[in-house]
This record gives structure tokens, sequence and C-alpha cells, in this order.
């Protein structure tokens, strides 16, 4: 939808459909939030109303006002990742109370002194510590971007630019350098010569005291060295002004995109 939207911003169901596929995403981010900490009142509300969206009939009256009164949360798609479960600390177990030791007898008494009586070792005493909570489970790292989706972006920016710079060229009566836009393969109206077609342009440009082109609603596609700019193009001329839809095919030569046809709709 997204492409859809680049292809043709004014697509308006594209624009819709994606707006309920970000809806759809934020309930189900809301209903784990909750599932995760159910104390968290400020959810409860955004959940309720990205619900209304969907079924306004039914939810009407029904807005949970607590985390405590709200219903199960919808099962997350396979597009999101769920929370690693936390493994509960073990209870911890009472201390052992340090057995005491029994009466020691007095030993032989050998010229009149005592024998010297061993202290008595403590019991092991049970640790309290809880056992660890188990480590949660470390996301899979995202996998890199292809690099054919960049490669399309930097070939639709020079597609863009040279479109731009031919439209540059033709406003500032630079004669030059609005035929070098064109290929050599230019398909020139009606089946006449370059050379004629050059001499009526070069003419036409030249005549004008003043000439203004601006682009609107530039859309782009690319597929491998061919590319189709379509755009509006309102043109002013001394006291000519015409806006018109036109689309031009252009080729990459070299490192540079050429215009080898140009079409007024």
């Amino acid at each position: 939808m997204e492409m859809a939207i680049r292809t043709n911003p004014s697509y308006t169901t594209a624009h819709e459909n994606l707006g309920d596929v970000y809806a759809k995403l934020a309930s189900q981010a809301y209903g784990k939030a909750l599932q995760l900490d159910s104390s968290n009142a400020a959810v409860a509300p955004k959940l309720a109303l990205i619900r209304e969206l969907f079924n306004p009939a039914a939810a009407k009256g029904q807005r949970p006002t607590t985390a405590a009164t709200l219903p199960a949360t919808p099962a997350t798609t396979g597009n999101v990742p769920s929370a690693p479960a936390v493994t509960k600390p073990a209870p911890s177990l009472p201390d052992t109370p340090v057995a005491k030791a029994p009466p020691t007898l007095p030993a032989t008494v050998t010229n009149n002194k005592p024998a010297a009586v061993p202290a008595a070792a403590p019991a092991p005493v049970a640790s309290s510590t809880p056992a660890s909570a188990a480590a949660p489970a470390a996301p899979a790292p995202a996998k890199p971007a292809p690099a054919e989706s960049n490669s399309n972006a930097n070939a639709q920016k020079d597609v863009e630019n040279a479109v731009r710079n031919w439209a540059k060229a033709w406003a500032a009566r630079d004669v030059k350098g609005y035929l070098a836009a064109y290929g050599k393969d230019f398909a020139t109206p009606s089946g006449t010569s370059r050379a004629a077609w050059e001499d009526e342009r070069r003419q036409r440009i030249t005549s004008k005291s003043k000439i203004s082109v601006k682009l609107e609603n530039l859309n782009i596609s690319v597929n491998g060295n061919k590319a189709t700019a379509k755009f509006r193009q309102d043109y002013k001329a001394n006291e000519l002004a015409v806006s018109s839809r036109k689309s031009l095919d252009l080729v990459k030569a070299g490192d540079r995109w050429v215009i080898v046809r140009e079409s007024v709709n």
C-alpha cells in the first residue's frame, strides 16, 4: 500500500487501507501492553477507542474503565514478536534453625586439669535467596533491507533530478542544456528529423522574453535502465499560459538519464 501511495499520492483507498492496518497494529500492541501490565490505566482508554473505530455499535457503552474489566487481548499475528516468557522466581525456603550441640560429658581428669572441650560446629543454613529469573530470549536481529530497494530509490532520485534539470534549463531559456536532456534515440513528434525538431524548439524558446515551467505531482517509476516520469506541467511564456498532464520516457545512457519520448495527455 505504501508503494501504491508513492505511485499515486491521491489514491484515497490506499490511504484508508493503510490507516486500517496501522490501527489494527495499535490495537494489538495496546492489548499486549495490558496483558503484561493490567494496572496500566493509560492503555485501556486507547484500546477502547481503537476497537470503537472497527465496531462502533459493539463498543458503545462498553468502554473499559479499568484494566481489570478489559476483554481478552486479541492474539498477535506472526508479524508482531511475542514478549519473552519470564520464569517466576522460586519461593524462598525458610532458614533452617541451627541444631543445638548435645551436652558434652566431662573428660577424665588427669592431674586435676579438665580436658579441653571442642566447640560444636554449626549446622549448615539453607539459603533464602530466590532462584534467579530466566533471562528473556534475545529478539531475532532484523533482516537488512535488500540492496535492490536502495538501488531503486537511488535511481528514482537520479531520474527526478534529470527531469527537474530539464525543466530548469527550459525556464532559463538555456537551449543547449534543454536539448542535451534528450537522448540520441528521442522520438520526435510526427517523425520529423532531429535537426528540424531542434531548430523548431530553439526558435520557440529564444523568441520568448520570459518562460516559467513548474512541475507538480511528479510520479516516477523505474524498471532497470528505463523509467517513466508523469506530472502536471504549468507552462507560462509571455501572454501564454498552459496547464497539462505530461509523460516522459527516459533511459539510462552511461551515468545520465535522457528523454527518449515525450507525450502530453
